[in-house]
């Protein structure tokens, strides 16, 4: 979409909606968790077959839910009206433009965030397929809905436009689901005034670190947009954005084992967690190494070709956006896994302090060292608190050793010498089109993977069993044994 939406929005309008979207996000510290908790609650619920439990669970959620629909969407109409000083608007002429799709954003950005209780709900009582479903068939329609306004000539306000109808469709979907949910599983809703007392009291902890995270996370763009020129908002965001792609597939993958995980746990069974965890720790290594590599060798030859070479923020920068999103989405991932075991508190805590420590170094590092500074202070806070509290706590509640985590990483040290050299090589050729990149970066892919076949025996034993599951459904048992 980024390159329609600076064919047919200004610059400067578009730079400024971007900065302008990072204040949307924050209206997301209204939801304090509610979601996540409800899905990890209700999972580990469902697993103990305590329907009464779930019952007044569910109900209590549904108390919340409605309390931050009403919440969210009064404080965006409050943030609407400051957005000028926000940015320090006052002499740019598009102000009421920019004000009037923040404001339809906004309706679909506050439904949304009442829908992820609902999410929660269903995704913990394991109606997880049909929720993905829903996410997408709302996220295709919001994405024809822009694409048609940018063409009728809507500008700015298709983005806003297709932010309301995705939320709209999110809620209802999920509210469909949900009353089915209710139904399949024979689930009445009961309210007791001392179990929800009790359910939001476990919020004190979610909403100072939701508040912590979505703010220093959203922060990047309104400090750039203080301190460093204009145009390097569109540069970073736009350098970031093929990468937080990959981040997304990563997360999305733990996200979706969370309801599993937790009945598992529910059902006293930790030992199964630990199994899912050794090999997604051994998908992770050999998928982020294959994916990060690419970035730093491709990235700017994509962004040349996608939205034009004058949007690429520098090599070190992205070296810097490849290893900020490698370790971020590691860290979420054992988040993930500690959560499901209902270490909530804890999980809250690690988030406090890592968002403190990050708006203090955010300011100083930015103003001395530039994009380079704000992407240091980034890594340095995740380094030091989340990346080593997680792995403590997953030999707590997994029995994971040390050891145990060595034997997975170390053969993979091989393909990283080997995967560095040719990236030192590559990322000097230039590139005359986007079919050329996409060839070299075939055969890049090619050669990494070969390398971890030649070198991990896991990945070979993978690619084995792989290969019996496909002749297993593809020819007959007799044809095979004959």
């Amino acid at each position: 979409m980024a390159p329609l939406y600076l064919h047919y929005i200004e610059s400067s309008t578009y730079a400024y909606w971007l900065a302008s979207g990072n204040i949307l996000i924050w209206i997301t510290i209204i939801e304090p968790g509610v979601g996540i908790t409800l899905e990890q609650k209700v999972a580990f619920t469902a697993g103990q077959n305590n329907k009464t439990e779930l019952s007044k669970l569910i109900t209590s959620g549904l108390i919340l839910c409605s309390i931050i629909l009403v919440a969210s969407f009064s404080i965006s109409l409050l943030i609407q009206q400051s957005i000028p000083v926000i940015l320090d608007l006052k002499k740019w002429p598009h102000t009421s433009l920019l004000q009037e799709a923040f404001f339809w954003a906004s309706i679909g950005s506050s439904l949304s965030l009442c829908t992820y209780s609902l999410v929660g709900v269903n995704q913990g009582l394991q109606h997880t397929a049909y929720t993905g479903l829903v996410y997408l068939v709302s996220q295709l329609v919001g994405i024809v809905i822009s694409i048609y306004g940018l063409i009728q000539g809507w500008g700015l306000l298709s983005i806003g436009y297709s932010r309301a109808v995705t939320g709209v469709l999110y809620f209802v979907g999920n509210g469909l689901i949900f009353l089915y949910a209710l139904q399949k599983d024979t689930i009445r809703l009961e309210y007791d005034k001392h179990y929800f007392k009790s359910f939001y009291k476990i919020f004190s902890y979610t909403f100072a670190n939701k508040m912590g995270i979505t703010i220093a996370n959203n922060i990047d763009l309104i400090v750039v947009s203080r301190f460093l020129e204009p145009s390097i908002i569109t540069q970073l965001e736009l350098s970031r954005r093929p990468q937080n792609i990959f981040s997304g597939f990563v997360n999305r993958t733990t996200y979706a084992l969370l309801p599993s995980m937790s009945h598992s746990f529910g059902k006293g069974d930790s030992n199964s967690v630990k199994t899912i965890y050794i090999q997604f720790l051994k998908g992770f290594i050999f998928i982020s190494l294959i994916i990060s590599f690419g970035f730093i060798i491709f990235n700017e030859a994509l962004l040349n070709f996608w939205v034009g070479a004058e949007n690429y923020i520098g090599d070190l920068e992205n070296v810097l956006i490849v290893l900020s999103i490698i370790i971020s989405s590691y860290t979420y991932s054992n988040s993930n896994f500690s959560f499901s075991a209902g270490n909530i508190k804890g999980n809250s805590k690690v988030g406090i302090y890592r968002s403190i420590l990050y708006l203090v170094l955010i300011f100083p590092l930015t103003m001395y060292f530039g994009v380079v500074g704000l992407l240091a202070a980034l890594i340095i806070s995740y380094l030091a608190t989340e990346f080593w509290y997680y792995q403590l706590d997953l030999a707590r509640v997994i029995g994971l050793k040390p050891s145990e985590v060595w034997q997975v990483v170390k053969p993979n040290l091989t393909p990283l010498l080997l995967m560095s050299c040719m990236a030192f090589y590559l990322h000097n050729l230039r590139y005359e089109s986007l079919l050329q990149v996409v060839f070299v970066a075939f055969l890049f892919t090619v050669f990494a993977v070969a390398c971890f076949y030649l070198t991990v025996p896991e990945i070979r034993l993978q690619v084995s069993i792989a290969i019996q599951k496909f002749k297993r459904k593809a020819i007959p048992d007799q044809t095979l044994n004959q």
